[in-house]
């Protein structure tokens, strides 16, 4: 993040609350370096849910914090690029790279907010849950009183289908379930009305009825805000059943990229289909699931030419060069050069 003046504005699309251009993020450790997101491009249309998904390890969570400015301070570096906020407030294009601490965390939790994957890591135990959806509303509405934000807060219990609002406000993390607890993390993130929300992994700690709750609710207040969502995963059945669009990560890279109905009918990218073939409703016909050979490299091995090289089963030496990308239609488009037909 850079603390000094900051660059002219760019232009922008304007249909995209978020644009990620060309952006790059490096690792450093014991004298190696590993891009972790290697010019990656993306759009996030005013709200829409747009889903992020590959295997752990390409990327996603990373993506993630960069756009709401949540890197690691030591041994990682914003190489290029620029993550380009377009601001209905004012009707301005703000370059979120060019912020310095200060006015992120303005933006942070307000502009834009993240529901992390584990709830019981993203709230504090020793404060009561209405608490901190109190500290959330006071930090970015100075001029409401104790009690203003009191009732607010409530009214964001009683949107995330918490029952007896009153009774939840005075009770610890520890005193919940998984499922609510995820609940207080979403109306924590929820509270300001944000333009963006990411949510990374969001139902990975809950069991399948509580994550279809949780999903539920993500569309809710997608509707009831008009808030664009980040859905980063690696679960594609979840991506299938609420995402409007799907950008599928390998190591750094965007390998594919469409609406839902594009990705999930005609796939194209052999990693796209090695994940689908993955899900256990693609093989239950065939007895046993689907396995893509191998697991993903480390950031830090390097990487020649296609990055799903090394374990595709439709790889060819014309793959030790990089591909380009290809259009199926004006939305969908995938890297590689044989893709499925």
């Amino acid at each position: 993040m850079g603390g000094g003046m900051e660059a002219a504005p760019e232009k922008s699309d304007g249909a995209n609350v978020i644009e990620v251009r060309d952006l790059t993020v490096t690792f450093f450790k014991n004298g190696k370096t590993g891009r972790a997101l290697d010019n990656i491009s993306i759009g996030i249309p005013r709200g829409s849910i747009v889903g992020v998904v590959g295997e752990s390890g390409c990327g996603k969570s990373v993506l993630g914090s960069s756009i709401i400015g949540l890197l690691p301070e030591r041994g990682v570096e914003i190489s290029s690029g620029s993550v380009l906020f377009n601001d209905a407030r004012d009707s301005s294009v703000k370059n979120l790279l060019d912020f310095n601490y200060h006015k992120m965390k303005k933006y942070r939790g307000s502009r834009i907010s993240m529901i992390f994957q584990e709830p019981m890591s993203s709230l504090n135990p020793i404060y009561t849950v209405g608490g901190q959806v109190d500290e959330t509303i006071k930090n970015h509405n100075p001029g409401l009183s104790a009690e203003q934000v009191r009732q607010k807060t409530l009214e964001m219990f009683e949107k995330v289908g918490m029952p007896n609002p009153e009774y939840i406000y005075g009770l610890y993390p520890h005193q919940l379930s998984g499922g609510m607890r995820q609940r207080v993390v979403i109306a924590v993130a929820t509270a300001n009305h944000p333009d963006l929300i990411i949510a990374d992994e969001p139902t990975t700690a809950l069991d399948i009825t509580i994550s279809e709750q949780i999903l539920h609710l993500l569309l809710k207040i997608r509707n009831d805000y008009n808030s664009s969502i980040v859905l980063i995963t690696h679960d594609l059945g979840v991506v299938s059943n609420t995402c409007d669009e799907v950008y599928v990560m390998y190591r750094g890279a965007i390998l594919e990229h469409g609406k839902s109905f594009e990705i999930f009918g005609s796939p194209r990218n052999p990693y796209t289909v090695g994940l689908m073939k993955s899900l256990p409703e693609f093989s239950a016909h065939k007895g046993n699931l689907h396995v893509i050979p191998g697991n993903v490299p480390s950031i830090f091995s390097p990487a020649q030419g296609c990055k799903f090289r090394d374990r595709c089963h439709r790889a060819t030496a014309q793959c030790q060069l990089e591909p380009s990308i290809v259009h199926y239609s004006p939305t969908h488009y995938c890297r590689c050069h044989n893709p499925e037909n």
